[in-house]
Order: C-alpha cells, then structure tokens, then sequence
C-alpha cells in the first residue's frame, strides 16, 4: 500500500517551519526597528483567540465544506497573512496593529485547518500504522521549535525580514 500521509505530513512539517520563522523574524525586527519587544506580547493572544471564542466551529465546518477545500483555504489564508504582514512593512506603513489583525486572522485559518489534518490522517493512513504517523505528526511541533530559529538566524542575518517572510511564502 502506497503511503499517502508521507506528502501532507512532509508539506504540513515544511509550512510549520516557514511559519514559525517568519514569527521569530517579526520579533527580532520589531525589536530592531522600536527597542520593544513588549508588541510581541499580545500576538499569542489574538492567534489563540479564534480557538478560544469558536473551535467548536470547526469540525461543522470541516464538515459542511470538506477536508481538502479547508486545507487549502488555511494555507492560503496563511499565505494572505504572509503578504498582507510583508506589504506592511515594505511600504514603511506597518503599525503593532496590524500585526494582531493578521495573528488572528491566522488564527481563524488555523482553527479550521488543524481539525481537517487530524480528521484526514485516519483516512489515509492504514490501522496498523496510524499510532506511528500520529507520533510523527505530533513531534513536529517541537521539531519546527528547535529547527526555525536556527534558519531564522542564518536567513535573517542574510535576507532581513522581506527574506524570511518571502521564503515562508514560496514553501507554505
């Protein structure tokens, strides 16, 4: 049997990494650019807000609108905030603002695709495996954690903010 779960499970881990790079990135610009990092404080909280006010939602509309068109629209959801984060600050009109706006706009995309994931490996993964293809899923968090701010520090010192952020947008 052909395992189907290698390339979401392969894309999903790539698209963590970009994201959570272009997190670290936005930190140590904004620290460049103000001496604060007290900014950083409330993006946790605008991310997790949507899951907090209406996960529950999530699984009704997985449901109603299917796994693979949720897929998409969360990456490409991810994606907007990516541009709409990167366009900000390439034109030298970015303000903490919009940061939360796009954190939670972040959020919404992520609160629907992660229950999609979860509900799409059962499906693709054979019974006898699935206890593996769960560990490995769930290891890539912490991976991301340990690999992005490595690649951060090598890339930003490279490219800058514009780099990080253009990089997580071609591997999303």
């Amino acid at each position: 049997m052909q395992n189907k779960w290698i390339p979401l499970l392969f894309t999903q881990g790539i698209s963590l990494i970009g994201s959570r790079m272009t997190a670290i990135a936005i930190g140590i610009w904004l620290y460049e650019t103000t001496g604060k990092a007290t900014y950083l404080l409330l993006v946790p909280f605008f991310t997790e807000m949507p899951m907090l006010m209406a996960g529950y939602l999530g699984g009704i509309i997985i449901d109603r609108w299917g796994r693979k068109k949720i897929l998409i629209l969360g990456d490409f959801g991810q994606a907007v905030g990516s541009i709409l984060l990167l366009l900000s600050i390439l034109s030298g009109h970015f303000q903490p603002w919009m940061l939360y706006s796009v954190a939670f706009m972040q959020g919404v995309f992520t609160m629907i695709q992660e229950p999609a994931i979860d509900a799409t490996f059962p499906l693709l993964v054979p019974e006898r495996e699935l206890d593996k293809v769960n560990g490995v899923k769930e290891m890539l968090f912490p991976f991301a954690g340990i690999v992005s701010p490595i690649l951060t520090g090598i890339l930003y010192s490279m490219f800058g903010i514009t780099g990080v952020i253009l990089i997580d947008f071609i591997y999303l």
